[in-house]
């Protein structure tokens, strides 16, 4: 906005003046010719009579004094025009300095939104690594997946023995004998055991899979809540000029 400001500006003054300029050597010039011609007409001796000379001098100087009028004329209007060239150019620069104001003022407003808002976000990120989940989370973070793997693997492996060897009882009617305590020999067991330890074992599991998404979800809205609730109190600080502290947010 300031370029084009400027740019119209320095157009407008530099046609304006060039154009007054021009004119007003032109009109100097029809002046100038003016002056030499009316001199040349007191110092020319013309072979007239009296009443003859007289009339056409009255004639000639009645001209003359006409076209000077004009010229003096078309002069006071080119200085019209001038004043007004400079009243215009004037009015840009003020015009030109109130956008420099308001766009150094804009600036600064967004400074300072961007400066609380990261000030804001270092006071949440501050009081958050200072709660127990996040040090807990940086004590035990590099070290859950691979035990998240490690038990996902167990677990499935777990549940294909136990498929494997149902469906083997099934299908091949091959008894798998087990040794107990008392029983050196081992016993038999017979494939409805296996079909009900599989009942039993995703009985279980299922339960134990909703239970714990239940309950991350839970503490999922609840966290998102407690992070909600934080930032409004922080935004209501940042307008009343103070922050609140670390007991206030807990």
């Amino acid at each position: 906005m300031d370029d084009l400001v400027r740019e119209m500006a320095e157009c407008y003054r530099d046609t304006t003046s060039n154009s007054i300029k021009d004119y007003g050597a032109v009109l100097e010039g029809i002046e100038e010719a003016l002056d030499t011609f009316w001199d040349m007409c007191l110092v020319f001796d013309v072979n007239e009579t009296a009443d003859q000379e007289d009339s056409s001098r009255e004639a000639i100087e009645k001209i003359h004094r006409k076209l000077v009028s004009t010229v003096h004329f078309f002069a006071m209007k080119l200085e019209g025009l001038e004043s007004f060239v400079a009243t215009t150019q004037s009015r840009l620069k003020v015009q030109r300095k109130m956008i420099k104001t308001i766009l150094s003022q804009k600036n600064m407003k967004l400074v300072e939104k961007l400066a609380a808002e990261r000030r804001n976000g270092g006071f949440v990120e501050k009081n958050w690594n200072q709660t127990p989940g996040a040090k807990l989370t940086t004590v035990f973070g590099p070290s859950y997946l691979p035990m998240f793997v490690f038990v996902g693997v167990l677990s499935f492996g777990f549940l294909a023995i136990k498929l494997v060897n149902f469906l083997l009882n099934q299908l091949l009617s091959v008894p798998i004998k087990l040794r107990g305590r008392g029983d050196p020999e081992g016993q038999y067991e017979s494939p409805r055991m296996r079909r009900a330890d599989v009942i039993v074992y995703i009985l279980a599991l299922v339960p134990m899979a909703v239970f714990v998404t239940l309950l991350y979800k839970s503490g999922k809205r609840k966290g998102a809540a407690i992070k909600e609730w934080d930032l409004e109190k922080l935004q209501d600080g940042s307008k009343e000029g103070s922050l609140p502290t670390n007991g206030e947010l807990q």
